[in-house]
Order: structure tokens, then sequence, then C-alpha cells
């Protein structure tokens, strides 16, 4: 897996973008901020910035072209929020 460096993030994301477009990838929506926030705090961990920007500006989940599914984690009790928490990108 590569390991970029913060300045590298903006070209990163937009190559992912133009990917998942041009391989008509359809991401579910981007998680908020605070639902990130939380994951962290339930989980007692801090996000790669690569992962969190990913996940507040691309997506999480995905269905490819051919109905493939990768869709978001199993939901876990996090403080009473059953919400599934989006796996990480491939």
């Amino acid at each position: 897996m590569a390991v970029y460096q913060s300045s590298e993030m903006d070209t990163v994301i937009h190559r992912i973008k133009e990917k998942t477009a041009q391989n008509q990838i359809i991401l579910g929506a981007p998680l908020p901020e605070q639902e990130i926030l939380a994951f962290e705090q339930t989980a007692g961990i801090t996000l790669p910035e690569g992962f969190r920007r990913f996940l507040l500006e691309i997506g999480n989940g995905c269905t490819w072209k051919r109905g493939r599914k990768m869709p978001p984690l199993p939901a876990r009790n996090c403080g009473g929020n059953r919400r599934a928490f989006p796996p990480l990108p491939l």
C-alpha cells in the first residue's frame, strides 16, 4: 500500500475521483467530520490522514459497473449510533 505525503494528498484524491468515474464505480456518500470523530473516539484511534480524506471527500462503500459490491462495514454499537462505518478504500 502506497504511503503519500500530506503535500501529495490533493493529487491523490483527484486521481481516485477520476479513476472511479472512468471505471463506473458508484461510491457511497462521503462521511461528515462528526461521524469520523465519533468513530475515532469510540475506537480509541486516529485514522490516517489519507483515509480520513478519502472518507470526507470521496465516499464509503461502492458498487462496480459489473454489480460487485463493497458495502460499508457492519454496524457496530458506537455510543448508541448503529450506523455502519466505511471500509478501507482499495
